[in-house]
Parts: structure tokens; sequence; C-alpha cells
């Protein structure tokens, strides 16, 4: 009677299907926990970059009696007001979604505006806009 001896030194298809699977299955339930948290880190990180603004323009208003027409009087000094001098900034900070902030000031007052993830005025949940004037709500 002859002995079959049998190579193990590959691996069949169905162990690399059933491999692929349990991956597939693994990243469809951790994707979207990580894509929340994500965005929940980009709402926290455009918090701190609008009180480091709204810091800025309270400098601002105490060295010239005014706040800033636009924001990006805080980083280049202007004719609006000769005595600034824009000190640690060099560029103006993004929200945490890499865009622009939005800044609307009249009468002596000021709100700054995140568009949020959509990019979009509005939006809900985590899309939702982030305004100075709500952060302490």
């Amino acid at each position: 009677m002859k002995k079959i001896i049998r190579s193990s030194r590959g691996i069949t298809l169905i162990e690399v299907m059933i491999v692929l699977a349990i991956l597939g299955t693994l990243l469809a339930i951790l994707a979207p926990r990580f894509a929340s948290q994500l965005d929940k880190a980009n709402q926290r990180t455009t918090k701190i970059s609008m009180g480091q603004l709204m810091q800025k323009i309270a400098e601002y208003q105490l060295e010239c009696g005014k706040v800033p027409s636009s924001l990006e009087l805080l980083v280049t000094p202007g004719e609006e007001c000769p005595n600034w001098i824009p000190g640690e900034f060099k560029k103006l900070p993004v929200d945490g979604w890499k865009n622009a902030f939005v800044y609307n000031a009249e009468n002596g007052t000021f709100v700054i505006t995140s568009l949020g993830s959509d990019k979009r005025e509005g939006g809900t949940g985590l899309a939702a806009d982030i305004r100075s004037d709500e952060l302490d709500k």
C-alpha cells in the first residue's frame, strides 16, 4: 500500500475567499465608526481654531478700538489700524475640513462661521454649521 503525501505549501481558493469575507465584514462594521469619529475630531478642531480667532479679534479690538472688517487684517497690517502687529498668525487658521471661515462684522460685533462637513450653509448633525456666537451653548 502506497502512502499519499500531500504538500501543504499553498492555500486554497476557498481559504482565500473566507479570509476576504472576514476582512470585508470587519471593514463594513468599523468604517462608519471611524468616519463618525473623524467628523467629531474635525468639529473639535474647528472650535479650537475658532477660539484662537476670537482671541486674536479681541486683541485687535483692544489695540485698534474696533473689530476688524475682515479676518485678513489679523495677519496683514492694513490702513484700518496702523498700530496692529499681526504677531504669531502667519496665515489664517482654517476649520477642521480645511475650509476658510466665514466672517461677518457689523456694529462692533462679529460672527465667525464654519460651514461644516457639507461646506454649505445650514446642515444638521455632524454637517451642521458651527458659529462663534453659539460655542458656549
